[in-house]
């Protein structure tokens, strides 16, 4: 099955590292096939800049 993951789901995985959500993360990456667009990830980043500018690096 093709799992597609929102902006907000994929910060949530970042930011709140939490087991339960990292088993459901891992779940999907090893038992189905994750797909991700260029546009969620580009939002990923824009979203991470603006409300993490310390988990950036920059």
């Amino acid at each position: 099955m093709r799992v597609m993951l929102d902006t907000n789901i994929l910060v949530s995985a970042f930011v709140f590292r939490s087991r339960r959500f990292y088993a459901v993360i891992n779940y999907i990456v090893l038992c189905h096939e994750l797909i991700l667009s260029s546009y969620i990830i580009d939002e990923l980043k824009d979203v991470v800049r603006r409300k993490f500018p310390n988990m950036t690096g920059e």
